[in-house]
């Protein structure tokens, strides 16, 4: 029954996203391999991380053209990681291929093959994800707080057709060396130690990702209809 309610809840903010012009999709199959903890000790520190990414990250990285394509509402979003080609550009003068989740890729190696950068342990970081640049990202916010007395705009733009900076692993001391005030949250302050440490616990466990129980027959046809 609670499995019920909450799928429920999630059509609800679903549909809401969609008429405030955020496409949420859904969480696709494939994901990145589990590592060795138990199931339950995998859904409290995923629970954990995506309260404070819901709480802290999703109002800017939640819509279909989040800053860097990177979409935080959804495990889908995580795995597949950012890109530095804009969803919308009025300057653009030919067609491009869309990337849309779960629809024109449907697992990581396919989303790198189009040019999509980890944010999640992957690879050799893998083997230290203290390397991720989900982590490396909220690490430089706390190593470089906000000014607390200063004209933000000297330092930060917030023109919604401001030039992107997607940095990924390879290049991010470069990234931090010239933007040491750009970490994330991105012109905010810092996670607080406990949100800090609820993310910081999920990505060292490798990001541990258990899929959502299927649907019942009636929510499908509802979704269908």
């Amino acid at each position: 029954m609670a499995q019920f309610f909450r799928w429920i809840l999630a059509l609800g903010f679903g549909w809401l996203a969609l008429l405030s012009g955020c496409v949420r999709t859904p969480d696709y199959v494939d994901r990145l391999p589990l590592p060795p903890v138990s199931r339950v000790q995998a859904s409290a520190s995923l629970a954990a991380a995506q309260r404070v990414l819901e709480q802290r990250c999703v109002v800017c990285h939640g819509c279909y053209d989040a800053p860097c394509q990177l979409k935080l509402d959804s495990y889908a979003g995580l795995a597949r990681g950012g890109s530095e080609q804009r969803v919308y550009d009025g300057a653009r003068l030919a067609a491009v291929t869309p990337t849309r989740l779960d629809i024109d890729a449907h697992d990581v190696a396919s989303w790198r093959e189009r040019g999509f950068h980890a944010v999640l342990p992957e690879g050799d970081s893998r083997r230290e994800p203290r390397e991720s640049v989900l982590l490396r990202m909220l690490d430089l916010k706390r190593a470089n707080p906000l000014p607390e007395v200063q004209d933000l705009r000297k330092d930060f733009t917030f023109d919604i057709d401001r030039k992107q900076s997607c940095t990924d692993s390879k290049h991010f001391d470069s990234y931090a060396n010239a933007h040491p005030l750009w970490g994330m949250p991105y012109g905010l302050p810092a996670l607080s130690d406990e949100e800090w440490t609820a993310v910081n616990n999920w990505v060292q466990k490798g990001a541990p990702y258990i899929e959502p129980p299927e649907l019942s027959r009636v929510i499908k046809h509802s979704i269908e209809q």
